[in-house]
């Protein structure tokens, strides 16, 4: 079995049993499959596999399950110290329409009468 593809950590953690009867179905872990279903065994307790719960999988799956169990403990999903932040346009479209721009000035702009602008 190639350890390819496994799933994050993080994610089994979530899965109940029929999430992780699923993935043994993927597998084609089918005798597997039924023991999750049978013994209501979910993600995190996959994970941390006691001998109890071992024992309740088919021996010829033990080292197999077992790896499987160490691969995905393995695989946390990694996160990058610098992460992206969405682009933020440098110059912002404008949402206003302006026909008429007279510099902010238009109500207070007035024909002065020749007697005004001689002073």
């Amino acid at each position: 079995m190639a350890l390819r593809n496994v799933p994050f950590r993080s994610e089994v953690l979530g899965w109940d049993p029929d999430s992780l009867a699923d993935y043994f179905k993927k597998l084609n872990y089918k005798d597997c499959e039924k023991a999750v279903k049978k013994y209501h065994i979910d993600g995190a307790r996959f994970l941390n596999l006691t001998e109890n719960d071992i024992q309740k999988f088919p021996k010829l799956r033990v080292p197999i399950l077992s790896k499987l169990s160490q691969e995905i403990n393995k695989n946390e999903e990694r996160r990058s110290i610098f992460t992206r932040k969405p682009q933020v346009p440098r110059f912002p479209e404008e949402t206003e329409s302006h026909e008429e721009d007279n510099g902010g000035w238009s109500s207070f702009m007035r024909q002065l009468s020749p007697q005004e602008s001689r002073t």
